[in-house]
C-alpha cells in the first residue's frame, strides 16, 4: 500500500510533499459515496487514486510496532493493540489534515466493520 502512495521518490503524500486539501477527502468535506474519479488531481505517480481520505483501507499486515519503537507513560496505551490488530491506511474523510499522510497508520482489529473503514482492489 505505502509504495503505491508514495512512489519511487517516497513522497509525504501522493501527490508530493505538500499538503494540498483540494486533493484529497478529509477534515469532513465530504460524507458519502465518491466516484472514483473523484479527487482525480491527488493521484499517486502510479497513478493510484484516493490513496488518502475517503476511507481507511484494510492490509494484511500485522500492527507491530515500529523498529525503535518506545513504551510511553501510557503503557497500556502504547502496546495494547499490538498482535491481535491489523494496519490500515490513508485516512477517511473525517481524519484529521494534520494526521492524513501516505506514513500514518491506525491498528484496528480484524472483524471491526464501520462507515469509515473499507478495501482496495485492483484490476487490469
Amino acid at each position: 500500500w505505502e509504495a503505491a502512495a508514495r512512489g519511487a521518490e517516497g513522497q509525504n503524500f501522493p501527490w508530493g510533499d505538500d499538503m494540498n486539501a483540494a486533493r484529497v477527502d478529509m477534515d469532513g468535506g465530504f460524507y458519502g459515496i465518491a466516484s472514483a474519479m473523484a479527487f482525480a488531481e491527488g493521484a499517486s505517480s502510479s497513478g493510484c487514486l484516493q490513496m488518502l481520505g475517503t476511507a481507511w483501507e484494510w492490509t494484511s499486515s500485522q500492527f507491530l510496532p515500529f523498529d525503535g519503537f518506545k513504551i510511553d507513560m501510557y503503557h497500556y496505551m502504547s502496546v495494547l493493540q499490538f498482535g491481535d490488530h491489523r494496519v490500515t491506511k490513508g485516512g477517511s474523510c473525517a481524519t484529521c489534515s494534520s494526521l492524513i499522510r501516505n506514513t500514518y497508520r491506525q491498528a484496528y482489529y480484524p472483524s471491526r466493520t464501520d462507515a469509515f473503514t473499507g478495501f482496495r482492489t485492483c484490476a487490469r
